[in-house]
C-alpha cells in the first residue's frame, strides 16, 4: 500500500484534532484532578458548615438548659 503525501497530512491532522478535542496527555489528567479537588473542597465546606451548625445548636441548647435549671433552682431554694 502506497501512502501519499496527502494521506500523511490527513493522518497528522486527524491526530492533532483528536489531541485537541480528546486529550490523552497530562493536561487532561491535571484538569480532572483540579475538577476533583474543587468538588472535594465544596463537599468538605458543606460538611464543615453542617457540623458547625449542629455544634452551635448543641451548645446553645446546653446553655439554655443550664440557664433554666439555674433559674429553677434559684427560685425553688431561695
Amino acid at each position: 500500500m502506497v501512502v501519499t503525501e496527502m494521506e500523511k497530512v490527513a493522518s497528522d491532522a486527524k491526530a492533532v484534532a483528536e489531541e485537541i478535542f480528546m486529550p490523552t496527555n497530562l493536561t487532561s489528567n491535571r484538569l480532572f484532578v483540579l475538577k476533583w479537588l474543587r468538588r472535594t473542597q465544596k463537599v468538605a465546606s458543606h460538611i464543615l458548615v453542617y457540623f458547625g451548625t449542629i455544634f452551635k445548636i448543641l451548645i446553645i441548647g446546653q446553655l439554655e438548659i443550664v440557664a433554666y435549671c439555674d433559674s429553677f433552682l434559684h427560685i425553688k431554694f431561695n
